[in-house]
């Protein structure tokens, strides 16, 4: 190999190199982990517990709605009954507790999945839903 081809072959695994640093740079970077879909929703102010956090299996698990919405929760599939919901009223919250004698207990270990839906109180047709998992240790 000339001197020539060993240079080339140099600044191409170089660049190789560089190019592979920045792309590993850039996909594992979490750069702003604030959540789009509440910072964008006019309906949803806060998700309980957040998005990817850890959580206990008797932690309160709803939605804190913006003034002028209701909600309904379900939990890994099991649809929360509105008596089995509790929060301050002039928060527009929508809480579930599992605990003895509700349709959930305690939540399951690992991943657990939540939905909300919201609606608008003046206007039934303004209706949304927001999908959520946390993992319970």
């Amino acid at each position: 190999m000339t001197q020539k081809q060993r240079l080339i072959a140099a600044l191409l695994l170089g660049a190789g190199a560089a190019c592979f640093l920045v792309l590993f740079w850039f996909y594992n970077d979490p750069g702003d982990t604030s959540d789009i879909s509440i910072e964008r929703n006019l309906a949803v102010e806060q998700l309980f517990p957040a998005r990817g956090a850890a959580a206990f299996q008797q932690q309160e698990v709803g939605v804190d709605l913006a003034s002028g919405f209701q909600g309904s929760l379900v939990i890994d599939g099991v649809a929360i009954p509105a008596a089995q919901t509790h929060g301050i009223a002039e928060l527009n919250q929508v809480l579930f507790r599992p605990d003895d004698g509700q349709v959930i207990e305690q939540l399951p270990a690992g991943e657990v999945c939540a939905t909300a839906t919201y609606q608008s109180i003046e206007d039934p047709t303004d209706v949304g839903i927001i999908d959520w998992c946390f993992v319970v240790n």
